[in-house]
């Protein structure tokens, strides 16, 4: 399963657009230092991501299904 974020970077809402459906999956927002800072679950084959109060910089989107780690994707938040 690939994924792709767009729009990226990006200022307000990015969405996570995966290449099949998943149930019941993971997505993860992982800063560079390694620390988790939004965590959420989703079923579908797309996932609107919020800023809301996060800072600007570097991430890492995870996608984790049944416990595997699926996707791996960086991303900027503006």
């Amino acid at each position: 399963n690939t994924i792709t974020v767009y729009p990226n970077p990006f200022s307000q809402q990015t969405t996570v657009s995966l290449s099949k459906e998943v149930k019941n999956a993971t997505v993860k927002l992982i800063n560079v230092l390694g620390a988790t800072v939004s965590e959420n679950t989703f079923t579908g084959d797309k996932y609107v991501l919020e800023k809301g109060d996060l800072s600007a910089g570097i991430y890492f989107i995870q996608v984790i299904v049944d416990d595997k780690v699926i996707a791996n994707k960086k991303v900027i938040i503006q």
